[in-house]
């Protein structure tokens, strides 16, 4: 497989952006998300379950389309 050099040394369509964070140590919310208790199930199916704030902000845009 040949790599074109020219082709991907070119940078100029890469664009890449970033938000600062504070970083903050608690074991005791680490371990809940770890374990995945923050998470609901989706449309009452236990087997697919989501994030809180994803599903909100999903049903947010939706209502707000109407």
């Amino acid at each position: 497989m040949m790599i074109d050099k020219e082709k991907d040394d070119d940078k100029s369509d890469l664009f890449v952006f970033g938000y600062s964070s504070k970083l903050f140590k608690d074991d005791i919310k680490a371990r809940f998300i770890d374990e995945g208790k923050h998470l609901i199930p989706w449309m009452g199916d236990e087997s697919l379950l989501i994030d809180r704030s994803v599903g909100s902000s999903i049903l947010n845009s939706f209502c707000n389309g109407f």
